[in-house]
């Protein structure tokens, strides 16, 4: 399913009748004209998916307007009643049956349901499916709605809402399980009493356990009805090879329709999770706001830019920083002015909006890597962020556990990249026993000194040596650990 404006033609099933309301089939006029439909989905949202795919189905009702149904209501019987119409080819067509506009140009309202359910009415219960990870079944959990006329023209306009709530779940690991993860959201409610006419979604009774669909490396994605989730019950489940996981809530949690509702899940080793909840418009990828606070977000642009869009260029590739200098330290009055180490970064495997980010510091033989990073940004200009899992060492050896962001933004050039930016920042911080590190909720900006980022021709393969994760260490640039102390 998609945003982007695409042309549904609609071919015509309608014929004339005297005297009486139309039968929802017709012979076929001379002069009848064939309908075409521009669908499109409403734009304060985004849809599920990239496009309309083949095989999409939708139902179509097409009811007259008249002196005793000025309004357009779905009657019992209709000019044309839930007629399946298949994506194909850049547009839909009558799977077996067609619409048609008439001669004398009748003025025509025209609702539609989006995936096609036999049983739609003007009433009837729309289920989500419980196994959203298998298939199309997320795909096929997303009730839209799109409704056009009163019109007597034969290319009226549909525009699509989605009716229930998208979540998406993104999990951060301290040290992720070998296996396959497999994410739950227990005893939901999974159904709605949809009335077209009247235009209401009201979430029922039923309920279960669904499964959500894995989306990107560490992600999960599912649609629900409308509904509060109360405190204190186990609502997510996840599992990983020989490890579960389960999260209880802390407080009341409403999915409000037609939003896209944002769980970020922190595991950590010691099998804790906690969950923390945001809210967006409905739309495909994780935000910078889903990830970094919104208060230390607000400070960082102030120093740094942060870009967003859907369309950021294509960073794959090596880059060499020449040296890091500090630019900005939310902790400090004043900015020390520190020229650090010199680095190599190297983006790689970007798809979908995620891609992995590789780091070399001058002198090391050992680079380190994180999967799963996300990046926005437009034309050529891109933002790359994530958060990770990991421990500081005090000086009496004992381990202090952070959440840790780092983000890199700049503009992508033929030669390499220009105005390149690196952030880090302390989200959350454990007990630090003789107050040597950044204090939590504090982030400090660097750049490259000279503005510019070169193409370098370094490629992690090159290394004999094994590559280590983000995950277990403090920071991958030796160079800078002082940039992380107290002053």
């Amino acid at each position: 399913m998609n945003l982007k404006t695409i042309l549904a033609l609609l071919c015509p099933l309608l014929v004339v009748s005297c005297g009486k309301e139309s039968p929802a089939i017709h012979q076929e006029g001379q002069d009848d004209r064939e309908v075409s439909f521009f669908g499109s989905i409403g734009p304060q949202t985004r849809a599920t998916d990239s496009d309309f795919e083949a095989g999409d189905a939708i139902g179509v009702f097409a009811i007259e307007k008249t002196s005793s149904n000025p309004n357009g209501d779905i009657l019992t019987r209709n000019h044309a009643d839930n007629v399946k119409y298949s994506y194909s080819n850049g547009s839909f067509k009558g799977a077996s049956t067609v619409i048609k506009q008439i001669t004398f140009q009748r003025l025509m309202f025209y609702k539609a349901v989006y995936p096609y359910t036999s049983s739609a009415r003007n009433e009837f219960t729309f289920s989500v499916k419980t196994n959203q990870s298998y298939g199309d079944y997320y795909t096929l959990s997303d009730l839209m709605t799109a409704e056009a006329g009163p019109t007597s023209g034969v290319t009226p306009k549909l525009t699509f809402t989605h009716r229930l709530c998208d979540v998406l779940v993104s999990v951060c690991y301290e040290e992720r399980p070998t296996g396959t993860a497999h994410l739950y959201f227990n005893n939901v409610k999974t159904s709605v009493k949809v009335n077209l006419n009247e235009d209401t979604f009201v979430t029922g009774n039923a309920a279960g356990n669904v499964k959500a669909k894995p989306y990107g490396t560490n992600g999960f994605r599912l649609v629900l009805p409308p509904q509060v989730i109360n405190k204190g019950v186990k609502l997510i489940t996840l599992n990983i090879g020989s490890s579960s996981y389960s999260v209880t809530t802390d407080e009341y949690i409403t999915l409000r329709p037609e939003i896209q509702h944002t769980f970020r899940l922190v595991v950590r080793k010691d099998g804790k999770a906690t969950l923390t909840t945001s809210e967006n418009p409905w739309k495909s990828d994780i935000g910078i706001e889903d990830i970094v606070p919104r208060d230390m977000l607000r400070g960082i642009k102030e120093h740094m830019p942060v870009y967003v869009g859907n369309t950021p260029p294509d960073v794959e590739g090596s880059y060499y920083i020449n040296p890091y200098v500090s630019s900005y330290y939310s902790d400090l009055d004043k900015n020390p002015e520190n020229s650090l180490t010199s680095e190599t970064i190297n983006f790689s495997d970007q798809s979908d909006g995620i891609l992995t980010v590789n780091t070399l510091t001058d002198g090391s033989d050992t680079y380190y890597y994180l999967e799963g990073a996300y990046i926005t940004g437009y034309g050529n200009y891109f933002t790359i962020f994530y958060d990770y899992l990991g421990s500081l060492e005090a000086k009496d050896g004992t381990e202090i556990p952070i959440r840790k962001v780092e983000i890199y933004s700049g503009k992508k050039t033929s030669t390499g990249i220009s105005n390149m930016y690196y952030a880090n920042a302390f989200v959350e911080k454990g007990d630090d026993p003789f107050g040597e590190y950044m204090e939590e909720g504090t982030y400090r900006i660097f750049k490259d000194k000279d503005g510019f980022s070169e193409k370098s021709s370094w490629a992690p393969a090159s290394l004999s040596s094994a590559p280590e994760t983000r995950t277990n260490m403090f920071n991958p640039w030796k160079g800078m650990e002082s940039g992380m102390l107290k002053k």
